[in-house]
């Protein structure tokens, strides 16, 4: 786990936290009210289906509990930071949209280069070479070879 240096109080503490929750115990006690194995020496292959499905359900009802808690504790921690924070709400899917979002029209722009061998095939100069220029360069021709005379 990671810390959380942005929100106080929440519940995913610092990775060296001594806090682990409380603590379930599953089974029988004995007279000194200590469970009877611990976690590190539990032995889950040899225990009956009844117990480790009692096992289960508690470990899913801790987990149910703790993920709870924390997204009370992050959503106070959003809540917090505002809409300056420009944060996607839990039950939006669409992501924020900056408020300039609109994209910027470009005029069209005359073509600048045509290729002899095929005409119809032309480029302005913007964006990436065709492959039709980049084959002609690579075989020693000048891009100025490739110029459309505007004064025609």
């Amino acid at each position: 786990m990671s810390s959380f240096a942005f929100c106080e109080g929440s519940a995913m503490r610092h990775e060296n936290s001594n806090y682990h929750g409380p603590s379930i115990v599953i089974g029988n006690s004995n007279k000194g009210g200590r469970p009877e194995s611990s976690l590190d020496t539990m032995d889950i292959a040899s225990m009956s289906i009844d117990r480790l499905q009692k096992l289960r359900d508690a470990v899913d009802t801790v987990l149910a509990k703790k993920i709870a808690a924390e997204i009370i504790v992050l959503e106070r921690c959003l809540h917090q930071l505002g809409p300056a924070a420009n944060i996607v709400q839990r039950e939006s899917q669409e992501p924020p949209k900056a408020a300039d979002a609109e994209r910027r029209r470009y005029p069209p722009v005359l073509p600048k280069y045509r290729n002899p061998s095929r005409p119809s095939e032309t480029w302005a100069g913007r964006g990436k070479r065709p492959r039709w220029l980049t084959v002609q360069l690579e075989s020693g021709k000048q891009i100025d070879d490739f110029r459309i005379d505007l004064a025609a």
